[in-house]
């Protein structure tokens, strides 16, 4: 685990980005995030997604008018 890494701000960022209405999915390997779904292992079975975070974006959305 990196000393560095911020759970809490992790969560956060993910609720943002869950609360624009625009995400498919989210990928991240901590499993005690929620909203995110955890990728597949590498080639050396180590988490693909353990420092940084992939969204996948709806491309049909569009933003409501004002927000």
């Amino acid at each position: 685990n990196d000393p560095a890494y911020d759970r809490v701000a992790t969560q956060q960022l993910v609720d943002t980005l869950r609360a624009t209405g625009g995400v498919e999915a989210i990928y991240f390997n901590d499993p005690q995030i929620s909203g995110v779904t955890a990728d597949k292992l590498g080639p050396d079975d180590e988490p693909v997604h353990h420092n940084h975070l992939h969204v996948k974006v709806n491309p049909n959305y569009r933003r409501s008018p004002g927000k």
